[in-house]
């Protein structure tokens, strides 16, 4: 995006400055357009609340303690079904039953566990009492321990304890070095299982293993887990079905509430005319949605939803404002007007500044008058001090950045971490809250309770450690890394490492300040937990481009060149054409007759020593990949790299490879989703349903196009036999573009339903590979965005491109697609 506003326009007329030098960011324009500014209800809506209603009475029945039953099997099963609830995100429905009967637990054992012997058993024991603030002993786990103080060797074949125990581990506390121990030999041990492919036959544990080494549960964000965890507890044999049911429609029906809230908030940014009025903001207003639902996703926090985001925007506003827009003079009149917050200040702005001025005070005065009918309005007050404080620390940062001054890692700290807004975030949380927040509540978070400011450190430094280098490139404040290398004089490498162990300790902090007694009600610990959690989800961002010395906006010429660059980028796009042999899948051999229609065969070699040559041989002349890709992805560029375009090339970091069992097209579409690639039953599936469920349209669609291809293809995905699938129940991806043409086609638009963006790349050869976990940038400079993706190539010549970052999680979370899980 690039700034279009002339200086005159924009500044006061007491520091009015012909030459005024900004040093404008460029973002991308929002990817997600109007497709949430309108909202309406499904028709189905009122018969699955209905459903979910009766559904909720059946499993509020199973969480009782029955004094009939044998107690330590009783107990057993209760654990293993509370974990299932809330991984499953229907716990908000249950929160009276759980306390109960952890608390009966509790108390029943204390901090002995009956079943010490089962790794498995105790290590749930101990996560889910942690969880729920009952401070167990982890000395428990001595008992796994032998006489040289080391963990049996025989817990390796207790692949689900292990797994178990590594998840407890991460509810650990300062001091705790037991629970350190496991995590280190837990994690070293499962991590050798994924890679030498023990225990491959049970895909449901892999995934499980997988996921858990990259965020254990501890740190992911409940509505994620519970798209994630679905899938998984469906297939496990002992799932309770009313539980797996009304999991699948508080789902949807969440949705529909959060969808409806989306588009009153995209409304009120609509009316605001952001991109006209402050074309140097960021328009994220669906990420940072994403943001608030992640702190508070139950119906009963719509309203503090509502306020959140309002709130929060404005944030991103004051953000852009005073690090990448405002002058310092202009801030400082800025700031002062704030410290006032009077409409009477209004006149007193550069016009620019005038209506976010504006937008802050309106904004407030709402909530205020909300507030003011429920005998709160204590709460505006201490919401609005926050705001004072956070505009008057980053005036501090807008000083140092203008004077390149670098200042201790403990001034830069005492300044950032009021910067980082996190603190201020959870207040405002707290406004449209119950009867449970009291004054003492917000004095209590003003004040920067351990749990805060853990959760405050854990977005700073990990915020430094992805973006500092970017950052250095314009005229930014220093960064917490730049700052603690500068003043103890150590490397880059020493300073992230030591960073990466202070996040560490951080979670410790939010550990122990969950444990009972608490400072505040439980429910009012979960905006930090899960603000903490929020950048743990997070992927690698890329640092937007900068125009350095401009009065606001790019001169005529350089608009005009960069115009020019965008065409021939396309240009290139649109010809490019591979040179190369036709690709194909490691068990087939692709061969071209006359008719160009490509022919398969089976192919007796597949061995990868023969196709990858010495990692140490690797050219930039003849491919453009990164060295440091994954191991498995660099013995697959010789076999698959000729068909991925060299402007693509530098940005992979994996190429995997699927089963050729004729699913593989549904095996790369799990995969690209995250699932492992065993769920291409369940991607077929997900796809029937669609079809079914909607045959009117689809028959409209494929028939107008081609009489009887509905039912062709709905022969096409229907195969769920656990064989190979033969030739009529491949995924075919027609050729798009041809003679003018564009040719409808199921997958394409059901993947845009699965959160994917389709791109049909390479040439007309055919071929079945699969690429995961993809980073792209756009060359166009419009839509500089790094992107998580995944390419599947599938037959004939269809490259997928699906985001995995957190433009996909929020597409993930939203997409109509999960309407389809409704039906188990």
């Amino acid at each position: 995006m690039s700034i279009s506003s002339s200086p005159s326009s924009l500044l006061h007329n007491n520091c009015l400055k012909q030459d005024v030098i900004r040093s404008t960011v460029t973002y991308h324009r929002s990817i997600w357009g109007d497709q949430f500014l309108s909202y309406e209800e499904r028709k189905e809506h009122a018969s699955e609340e209905q459903q979910a209603k009766e559904l909720k009475e059946k499993v509020r029945k199973k969480l009782v303690v029955k004094e009939s039953m044998e107690p330590a099997t009783q107990h057993m099963k209760l654990l293993e079904l509370i974990d299932a609830v809330q991984r499953l995100g229907v716990a908000y429905h249950f929160e009276d039953e759980i306390e109960k009967c952890l608390t009966c637990i509790y108390v029943t054992y204390g901090g002995k566990w009956i079943n010490e012997g089962s790794l498995q058993s105790t290590s749930l024991w101990f996560r889910l009492l942690r969880q729920q603030g009952f401070n167990v002993s982890s000395e428990i786990f001595n008992k796994f321990k032998n006489g040289n103080g080391y963990f049996w060797e025989s817990m390796r074949d207790d692949v689900h304890g292990m797994l178990s125990l590594y998840e407890a581990t991460h509810m650990r506390v300062e001091g705790e070095d037991i629970l350190d121990e496991a995590l280190e030999f837990t994690k070293s041990h499962l991590e050798n299982m994924i890679k030498n492919h023990i225990y491959s036959n049970d895909t449901s544990l892999k995934t499980q293993i997988r996921q858990a080494l990259q965020l254990p549960l501890r740190k992911r964000l409940p509505r994620l887990e519970a798209l994630r965890y679905i899938p998984i507890y469906q297939q496990q044999v002992s799932h309770n079905d009313d539980l797996l049911t009304l999991a699948k429609l508080d789902f949807n029906l969440l949705q529909d509430l959060h969808r409806k809230e989306l588009s009153e908030i995209t409304k009120w940014w609509k009316k605001f005319d952001v991109s006209n009025k402050l074309p140097y903001v960021r328009d994220r207003i669906v990420e940072g949605y994403f943001w608030i639902l992640a702190v508070y996703f139950e119906p009963q926090h719509s309203e503090s939803r509502i306020f959140l985001m309002k709130a929060c925007n404005l944030v991103i506003i004051l953000d852009d404002t005073y690090d990448n827009y405002g002058t310092y003079e202009e801030l400082e009149i800025f700031t002062k007007a704030v410290q006032k917050w009077s409409i009477s200040c209004l006149d007193m702005l550069p016009e620019y500044m005038k209506p976010i001025y504006q937008e802050l005070l309106d904004v407030h005065k709402e909530a205020e008058d909300l507030l003011e009918k429920k005998g709160n309005t204590y709460r505006s007050y201490y919401t609005k001090e926050m705001i004072k404080e956070y505009t008057r620390n980053l005036l501090i940062e807008a000083k140092w950045a203008n004077e390149r001054y670098i200042p201790t890692i403990e001034e830069h700290m005492s300044v950032t971490l009021v910067t980082c807004a996190y603190a201020m975030i959870i207040a405002k949380c707290y406004v449209h809250g119950d009867d449970s927040v009291t004054e003492d509540t917000f004095k209590w978070v003003s004040t920067y309770p351990p749990i805060v400011k853990a959760s405050c450190l854990i977005l700073r430094l990990m915020d430094d450690i992805a973006t500092h280098k970017e950052e250095q490139e314009r005229n930014h404040v220093a960064s917490s890394v730049e700052c603690y290398m500068k003043q103890y004089g150590v490397s880059e490498e020493h300073t992230r490492d030591l960073f990466s162990k202070l996040v560490e300790d951080s979670w410790k902090v939010i550990n122990q300040e969950s444990l009972r007694p608490t400072d505040v009600p439980r429910p009012l610990l979960m905006p930090p937990i899960n603000l903490a959690r929020v950048f743990s989800n997070k992927s690698d961002k890329k640092a937007p481009s900068v125009q350095k010395y401009t009065r606001g906006r790019p001169t005529l010429k350089a608009q005009k060149q960069k115009e020019q660059e965008q065409d021939v980028v396309k240009d290139k796009l649109a010809s490019q054409e591979s040179t190369f042999e036709p690709s194909r899948h490691s068990s087939f051999t692709a061969v071209t007759e006359k008719s160009q229609k490509p022919v398969f065969r089976r192919s007796r070699s597949t061995s990868v020593s023969k196709a990858m040559p010495p990692s140490d041989s690797l050219s930039q002349n003849e491919f453009r990949f990164p060295r440091n890709m994954k191991p498995e992805g660099l013995n697959n560029v010789y076999r698959f790299g000729h068909h991925i375009l060299p402007l693509f090339q530098p940005y992979v970091i994996n190429i995997q490879d699927v089963q050729p069992d004729g699913n593989c097209g549904f095996r790369s579409v799990a995969v690209g989703l995250g699932f492992d690639e065993s769920h291409w039953a369940f991607i077929r599936q997900q796809l029937l349903h669609e079809l079914d469920f909607n045959a009117d349209l689809y028959r409209y669609v494929f028939n107008s196009y081609d009489p009887g291809s509905y039912d062709v293809l709905r022969n096409t995905i229907n195969w769920q036999q656990i064989a190979p699938a033969p030739a009529e129940h491949w995924m075919l991806m027609p050729h798009t573009g041809s003679q003018g043409k564009k040719v409808p086609h199921f997958m394409v638009h059901e993947a845009q339903r699965f959160g994917c963006q389709l791109l049909h790349l390479g040439s007309a050869h055919a071929y079945t590979a699969s690429f995961e976990s993809q980073r792209f940038v756009s060359p166009r400079e419009d839509m500089q965005v790094r992107l998580q993706l995944w390419l599947g190539f599938v037959r004939p010549a269809a490259a997928t491109i699906s985001s995995l970052s957190s433009f996909q999680l929020v597409r993930r979370l939203f997409s109509p697609w999960f309407h389809i899980i409704g039906d188990s």
